[in-house]
């Protein structure tokens, strides 16, 4: 068995309010004698995606039985689905799976939120964060580059240069290097081919409390 533990549901949102609403709509729940939180039923839906929908060496199949079962047992309230995919910027991630659920399997996705999916508009940037992420996570400078564009997302409220003056720091944080002035060396590491990549999906609070 596995236990995963997270700063925050999305590892795309972690600004410090990205979870505000999840928790608001999140419903009790009663596990083992245990009384807790879990997300709604349309907010699961979009977990669900977004913690399947990338590049696996063994593809993960457990997520469309997760989506599967959820669909099958309990209603969702599918504008409040598009709303957070909006919201959370993953509209193409989330009209590749649920296309690919409805046409494979049959689950029941409504037309109107496929159509609605396919003709939203999209920004580049989301674009590319998802064309990175169906790639194999061991290439460095893809990793890189996929740190980046989480970064961006996450620190939209930051104009783009004080992103780039953010950024070193961000690498520090998801590469594990003591010290700052470590990048250089880390750099020509990179280079050459000896360096570790930065982790996979990794955006932490640190560098978006910081001043």
């Amino acid at each position: 068995r596995q236990f995963d533990l997270h700063w925050h549901v999305f590892p795309e949102c972690c600004e410090p309010t990205a979870d505000d609403d999840l928790w608001e709509a999140a419903i009790p729940v009663v596990i083992d004698g245990v009384e807790t939180w879990a997300l709604c039923p349309a907010d699961q839906v979009l977990h669900i995606c977004t913690h399947g929908v990338r590049w696996n060496g063994v593809p993960p199949l457990r997520w469309i039985a997760d989506l599967a079962i959820l669909l099958h047992s309990t209603p969702v309230d599918w504008e409040r689905v598009l709303r957070q995919t909006r919201k959370r910027q993953m509209i193409v991630l989330m009209r590749e799976a649920l296309t690919y659920v409805h046409e494979l399997l049959g689950l029941p996705i409504p037309p109107e939120v496929l159509h609605e999916l396919r003709t939203a508009a999209v920004s580049p940037l989301e674009y590319k964060e998802y064309e990175l992420r169906m790639l194999p996570s061991g290439d460095r400078w893809n990793a890189l580059k996929y740190t980046w564009y989480n970064f961006s997302r996450s620190a939209s409220q930051l104009s783009l240069a004080e992103r780039v003056l953010r950024f070193p720091r961000v690498v520090q944080l998801v590469c594990r290097l003591d010290r700052l002035w470590h990048l250089p060396v880390y750099g020509m590491q990179l280079l050459l081919g000896r360096a570790t990549g930065p982790r996979e999906s990794f955006v932490g609070r640190e560098y978006l409390s910081e001043k």
